[in-house]
């Protein structure tokens, strides 16, 4: 995957921003990676199926994990002085 236009949310009509976070969780399921063509991370990385795949079949193991850093994050992030 090669962008995103998630950033576009933060402008302003202004042409101010706002802060935001963009997250990616790895969740690719060992066997999937491990099949993946390529000799570098980042040569597998791009033969494994991304979120916007009809193939993209993420391991359940992680996204309770994501879901707690996330959330950690974003408490810490809203519990910090203006």
């Amino acid at each position: 995957m090669g962008s995103e236009d998630f950033s576009e949310l933060a402008l302003c009509p202004d042409g101010t921003s706002i802060p935001y976070h963009y997250w990616f969780l790895p969740s690719t399921t060992a066997a999937v990676w491990d099949a993946a063509e390529g000799a570098s991370p980042v040569q597998k990385f791009a033969k494994v199926p991304s979120a916007h795949s009809p193939h993209f079949a993420p391991d359940p193991a992680v996204i309770g994990q994501g879901i707690a850093a996330m959330t950690g994050a974003v408490l810490a992030e809203l519990n910090q002085p203006a």
